[in-house]
């Protein structure tokens, strides 16, 4: 097959671009020709090696809140002429309602007789991001996503629905699947945390959390476990906090909120390193209270962590709450300062303990979430709609 990928993603320190690159690479592997284009302010092609990808980026004048949302202008004229240049079998994009993956899908689907796949990542509209939105321009886009979120899903052939709270947003079953966020098991060491701390130069004595990719998007959600910690910080002197994320966020919004000694900040590592950091910790912390947004989607940094073998604190909301209870990967409580401030107190005091306990974190990141998994299912979704005629489908 000949595949065509347009992500909306435009920074390649995220997860988002390590899934899509990695999911075309895995794609190639397989003997399929596949096509990355993700936004940027630059539009020189990269070729990468042998091994049947191409990743180009579409250049833009917007900034990068416009880019990385799937509104600019030049990205998305850029996308549609890409599809309209060659035949491609498949057009997978993500987000869908989007313009620069509705429009090029569209193009791709009437004038090109390619198959359209929208990937589902998050809940945009009503009671999802756009309650979030802020500001005259925060409002129309919230009022754009809420108009047109589900009824563009009825140009695309099929949706990969990122959580199955997003799948019961569709009438159609027949064209959704549901796929959970992948875990990059074979790429990450699972370094013994001492030797990971010798490697970062962190002691040995202290007991680490982790919080990774860290953002004024999820400020909010994380208020109550970072309170938690600072409050916990005044009775265990060995507390840190380890994050890696935006550093003009943690600058301006976490360091007040902590006392000097608790937070390390490791800002946007390389890959290697940020490997070595996160395996530096003890316990990792994923706030992810029980709201709209947070049912519809999933937070891909999950994978990261159950690949390092660490157990996870969270709270019971949508897949990741019925992954919790599926399986030993950690604590499940709620998203108050006080839920928080008893279990990390509790974790601290029996550390040796907690470390003992047969958490099955890497086995589940390789036996539900790893890549060739994933990407086998999505060959497959492919396959499944190429061997069947269009009929349409209903939406909402």
């Amino acid at each position: 097959m000949r595949v065509l990928i347009l992500s909306s993603c435009c920074d390649p320190r995220l997860c988002a671009y390590r899934i899509f690159v990695r999911t075309a690479r895995l794609m190639a592997s397989r003997g399929h020709k596949v096509t990355v284009v993700f936004p940027r302010s630059a539009s020189v092609p990269v070729i990468s090696g042998a091994d049947n990808v191409r990743v180009c980026f579409t250049p833009d004048v917007f900034p990068s809140m416009f880019r990385s949302g799937g509104f600019g202008f030049f990205d998305t004229v850029v996308k549609v002429f890409t599809v309209l240049q060659r035949k491609y079998d498949v057009i997978h994009v993500c987000p869908g309602h989007r313009p620069a993956g509705f429009l090029p899908a569209l193009f791709g689907k009437y004038f090109r007789g390619s198959i359209v796949v929208d990937e589902w990542w998050e809940w945009f509209g009503d009671e999802g991001i756009a309650t979030d939105r802020k500001g005259f321009i925060g409002k129309l886009i919230a009022g754009y996503d809420s108009v047109l979120e589900i009824p563009a899903k009825a140009v695309f052939d099929g949706v990969i629905a990122i959580s199955n709270t997003l799948k019961s947003r569709l009438n159609s079953a027949s064209n959704v699947i549901v796929l959970n966020g992948g875990a990059e098991c074979d790429k990450f060491i699972a370094y013994d945390r001492n030797v990971a701390r010798q490697k970062v130069n962190l002691p040995s004595d202290i007991f680490i959390v982790g919080m990774s990719n860290v953002s004024k998007d999820d400020h909010d959600d994380n208020l109550p476990f970072f309170e938690a910690l600072g409050k916990l910080s005044k009775s265990y002197s060995h507390l840190r906090l380890l994050v890696t994320g935006d550093p003009k966020y943690v600058q301006s919004a976490l360091k007040p909120l902590f006392p000097p000694n608790l937070l390390i900040d490791c800002g946007w590592p390389d890959f290697e390193s940020y490997n070595r950091f996160l395996s530096a910790c003890d316990i990792f912390g994923l706030p992810y209270p029980d709201r709209p947004r947070n049912a519809g989607r999933w937070p891909n940094k999950i994978g990261d962590y159950l690949s390092l073998n660490r157990p996870v604190i969270t709270n019971p909301t949508g897949d990741v709450g019925v992954l919790f209870n599926d399986y030993v990967l950690g604590f499940l409580c709620g998203n108050t300062t006080e839920d928080y401030t008893r279990l990390v107190s509790d974790i601290v005091q029996n550390r040796d303990k907690m470390a003992a306990a047969d958490f099955e974190s890497r086995k589940v990141a390789k036996e539900l979430l790893s890549f060739p998994k994933r990407v086998n299912r999505i060959l497959s979704f492919y396959e499944s709609i190429l061997a069947s005629s269009r009929t349409g489908w209903s939406v909402e």
